[in-house]
Parts: C-alpha cells; structure tokens; sequence
C-alpha cells in the first residue's frame, strides 16, 4: 500500500539503534501530543474535517491558512458535532460575508462552550460583521445558579475585518441585549466618529457585562470620545473597566472629557464603597 511504501522509504533512508529509535519516539510523541489539538489539518473533504474537528477537540488554532469561505463552511460543518470546543481561532483566512454566515452558525451551535473566537484579520465587511452581531444578540451570560445552562462567547476578536459604521452599528444593537461578551475587540475597522458614537449610546444605557472595549486605529476623533465620555459619565455603575483608543484622531480636548468621566466614576464608586470596584483604565 502507499502506507507500506512510505514507511518502508523512511526506514531505509534514516538507519538508527533501536536505542535511538525508542528516543526519537519518545521525543516525537510529546511534541506531536502538545500540537495535535492545535494545529489540524482542514482537507476539502468534509470526512477528513470531521474526523479531525467533530469530538473531543477544545482547542483548534487555524490562524493564517486561508482556508475562505469554504474553510469556514467544512470547520462550522465539523464543529456541529463538537459540544466541547472552547477556544477557536480562524482570523486572518480571507473569510468573506458569505464565510461569515458560517462563522455565525458556530457561535449559535457552540453556545455555552466556546468561550474565545479570534476571527480577525478576515475581509468579512458590514454584511459580514452584522451576521455575527445577530448570532450574539441575544447570548445569556453564565448562571452560577445553573452552572451547566448555555450561555454565550465571552472573548470576540473581530479587529481588521472593514466593518465600518455599519458594522460597529450592528455591534451597538447586539450589546443592549447580550449578556455574555466580557472583552470585544473591534480594532481597525474604521468606523469613525459615527460608528464609535453608536457604540457609545448602548454603553450609556446598558453595559451589563462588557469589561474591556478595544477601538484602536479606528479613525476616531473628537466627536467619538466626548460620546464615550458622556456614555462612561452617565453610567457609572456600568463594568466596562478598560477602554483601548490607541491610534486614533483624538486631541487633547477628547482625552481631557474621556478622564474627567473615568475620574468622575471612580469618585462614584468610592463614595458607594463598593469594595470590588475597579478603576476605568483608558488608553490612547
């Protein structure tokens, strides 16, 4: 067989002890134990696929394989059979809003188990980050009172992925109602001002569990921070505790309205004595 065949060249090309034999054994297999549920191989046969992802794999780094659209489709496809996969990283694979639809599916399937999705670095566009919006609109939070209920993606990274506006708009609607995401990565998008004030106004009425906002190299300006300052000043029991606006267009003035508001919260909660408050760390 092409087994045979290939395993006899290899033996004949690499003569070793039987000493040596059992050492380079050994080694190969931890290294292939620390890598085998990181790194699979996806195939264009969705047997393969499943065979890999389908089971007991929590683990699945597929970063930089450019597996597109129809990657997506064979991983979401696989994924189905899995109840236990907790963390997922697709980013940077040209995954596109057809891809996206399918990035969608599962974080529908995976609720209550995938924990972090790294899909940044994908061309998925408006349409593409509105798909995913929806399928974390409505996403419950963990119930320590019901510990095995589903509950929804705390960790989304979806940095470079040209949402625009529109994309952080659809963001803006699913966080009035999701109450799972803790951390929402949304770097490079270029939303601009108006994008950043919609952001902005959910913040203000409702931020349940969102701990840590990250807005860099957003083309944001002046406009976009006094909106965050007014929605941090007007929420002060909110929980977002670290806001990221590095590289953006913000002056002095938007800087000095962001720490008066972070200031001004701090002040709150010290007044309140709430012992398990934290600071709001800003970055710019």
């Amino acid at each position: 067989t092409d087994t045979d065949t290939d395993t006899a060249a290899s033996s004949s090309s690499s003569p070793a002890t039987d000493d040596d034999d059992a050492t380079s054994s050994s080694g190969e297999n931890d290294e292939n134990d620390d890598k085998a549920d990181t790194s699979p191989e996806i195939s264009s046969s969705s047997e393969q696929t499943d065979a890999v992802i389908g089971g007991n794999l929590q683990k699945l780094n597929m970063y930089m394989n450019e597996i597109g659209d129809e990657g997506a489709k064979l991983i979401a496809d696989a994924l189905e059979k899995n109840n236990v996969l907790t963390w997922l990283d697709i980013g940077g694979n040209n995954i596109g809003p057809r891809g996206a639809d399918h990035v969608s599916r599962i974080l529908s399937k995976n609720c209550g188990v995938l924990g972090t999705l790294e899909c940044g670095y994908n061309p998925m566009g408006p349409e593409g980050m509105q798909s995913i919006a929806e399928a974390i609109k409505f996403a419950k939070g963990p119930d320590p009172m019901k510990p095995n209920a589903p509950s929804g993606v705390t960790e989304l990274h979806l940095g470079w992925c040209k949402g625009g506006a529109k994309g952080a708009e659809s963001f803006a609607d699913a966080l009035r109602f999701n109450e799972s995401i803790t951390y929402l990565d949304l770097r490079g998008n270029n939303m601009a001002d108006e994008g950043c004030v919609a952001l902005a106004e959910s913040i203000r009425v409702v931020s349940d569990s969102l701990r840590k906002l990250d807005l860099g190299y957003n083309e944001i300006k002046d406009d976009g921070a006094f909106a965050l300052s007014r929605a941090i000043k007007n929420n002060p029991e909110g929980s977002v505790t670290s806001l990221l606006l590095n590289n953006n267009y913000i002056t002095k003035f938007g800087e000095v309205a962001l720490q008066e508001s972070a200031d001004f919260v701090r002040e709150m909660r010290r007044d309140e004595e709430e012992e398990e408050a934290e600071d709001i760390d800003i970055v710019f």
